[in-house]
């Protein structure tokens, strides 16, 4: 997580509702695909001094959820479902943003969060010149292994007793596995 959404997750009151949610590690290993040596280390301490603000990863369910429950208690009226088509931020009245959905609703909101994905209607407004870039193999994938399986196996023990990130990297892509501590 960047510094700067850390900064606001805590300007916010976000930090407290997502809560545990938010795992902070003791350090990051960069290792080696094929036999996994630590070929690079640092302590996240370090890392947060430098950044002034924590490094927090969370699951984007977590996050959304978090967004979600403070926005409600501040009153804000979320839209569900609304496929936005257009946006007009530039001289509109009082500098609220003005949106279109494809039903031909129209609202105006004083803050407006582009989180609509790859082919971004907000990023395309605001930005019309910047692509996405294509595809690159990469894929992501989601499971969840029960620490004590892990523990089962002595050379796995190491990865889950500390907490730490271990990155795997390789030629053609890379494994970021990670575990919540309670």
């Amino acid at each position: 997580m960047t510094p700067n959404v850390a900064r606001l997750l805590r300007k916010y009151g976000i930090d407290k509702a997502i809560g545990d949610n938010l795992v902070r590690f003791e350090e990051l290993n960069l290792r080696r695909w094929e036999d996994g040596r630590r070929l690079g280390y640092a302590p996240l301490r370090r890392v947060e001094r430098t950044l002034g603000q924590p490094w927090w990863l969370v699951h984007r369910h977590h996050l959304h959820t978090g967004l979600v429950d403070v926005a409600r208690e501040r009153g804000v009226d979320i839209q569900i479902g609304a496929r936005v088509t257009r946006i007009e931020y530039e001289n509109t009245p009082r500098r609220r943003v003005e949106v279109e959905t494809a039903r031909g609703k129209q609202y105006a909101f004083d803050l407006l969060v582009g989180a609509d994905g790859l082919s971004s209607i907000v990023r395309r407004t605001i930005f019309p010149s910047v692509r996405p870039l294509p595809p690159n193999g990469n894929c992501a994938y989601r499971a969840i292994v029960p620490m004590e399986q892990i523990r089962q196996h002595g050379e796995l023990r190491e990865l889950v007793d500390k907490s730490q990130m271990n990155v795997w990297m390789g030629p053609k892509g890379f494994v970021s596995p990670y575990a919540a501590f309670a």
